[in-house]
């Protein structure tokens, strides 16, 4: 019997994970079921709730308005003083804790996951046979860090894990976790299917992307606006370098070790940035997710 494994990839992008709700929904109902999922940021976010989708599917439309109703404080839920103003460049506070702390706020997602991810999800997780990894980078030395998030030891510990994998310094803080500190696993790589090949071995790889890759942005009409709106169109453009990248080393690898790879790739046009919050624009970007994933299996199962 062969123990060959099925693996997801899921990059990162923040108010893009609507794609990658989107594209696990249909894979599910198409009866795609992944022996491993591996995510960085938003990715290590979406994929405990992924996992459990197929035993309460109700989560996944949970989640899927959760996304599609996004604002910025939910992807950066600071304590105290907000870092911006209005216009989007660094209130006062903001500055000083820069100077002070190294960074603009405080982050703390676990409220607001556990909203939607309950103790009775947790306990499900637990026995879910998907297994979940977290992919942050240990901000000391700069080495990658994969976590198994179904070892957590409770809610919070797995929060904890996905939040070493989510900390976007300078913005926030980076995360201590049992004594090291972390920070996005984008940094490294927006998607980091690549990192398993050391200590799995792959039969199939199915790396979902939360738009599309190609070298080179949508022009951003916000670009000269304010500081908040360079800053992330500036991410965005590294997050498209990276995501290209990695695409790359992810299909080398599979030729290399005769892997099956499939990519799904998340359509441009939809939002203007990475961290683009207008309910219809990621609405749109999940509707037309599902049409790409749609036919994304249908060419591999060979239908027209």
């Amino acid at each position: 019997m062969s123990n060959k494994i099925i693996a997801w990839g899921f990059s990162g992008a923040a108010a893009r994970a609507i794609a990658l709700f989107r594209m696990g929904e249909v894979s599910i109902e198409r009866g795609e079921k992944p022996n491993i999922i591996i995510g960085t940021s938003s990715g290590a976010l979406a994929a405990p709730i992924i996992a459990v989708a197929y035993q309460h599917p109700e989560i996944m439309a949970k989640a899927i308005h959760f996304a599609e109703t996004l604002d910025t404080k939910d992807m950066f839920p600071y304590k105290g003083n907000v870092p911006f103003n209005k216009k989007g460049n660094p209130s006062l506070m903001g500055v000083l804790r820069a100077v002070t702390h190294n960074h603009l706020g405080w982050q703390d997602i676990k409220p607001l996951y556990k909203k939607l991810f309950t103790q009775e999800y947790f306990e499900s997780f637990k026995k879910s046979d998907i297994k979940c990894i977290a992919f942050g980078v240990n901000g000391e030395d700069w080495t990658p860090v994969q976590y198994v998030l179904n070892d957590a030891v409770s809610l919070d510990d797995m929060i904890d894990v996905i939040e070493c994998s989510s900390r976007i310094v300078p913005f926030v803080q980076p995360m201590t976790y049992k004594g090291a500190t972390y920070a996005d696993g984008g940094f490294i790589s927006f998607n980091p299917s690549m990192w398993l090949f050391d200590n799995y071995d792959l039969k199939q790889l199915v790396s979902f992307n939360s738009h599309e890759l190609h070298l080179g942005i949508n022009k951003n009409p916000k670009w000269d606006k304010n500081i908040l709106s360079v800053t992330y169109q500036a991410m965005d453009g590294m997050s498209s370098m990276l995501a290209y990248k990695d695409s790359i080393i992810e299909e080398l690898y599979c030729k290399l070790h005769c892997v099956d790879y499939i990519r799904i790739d998340a359509p441009d046009g939809y939002t203007d940035e990475v961290y683009e919050t207008d309910d219809n624009q990621l609405i749109a970007l999940g509707l037309a997710s599902m049409e790409v994933a749609q036919n994304a299996w249908n060419k591999t199962k060979g239908i027209a």
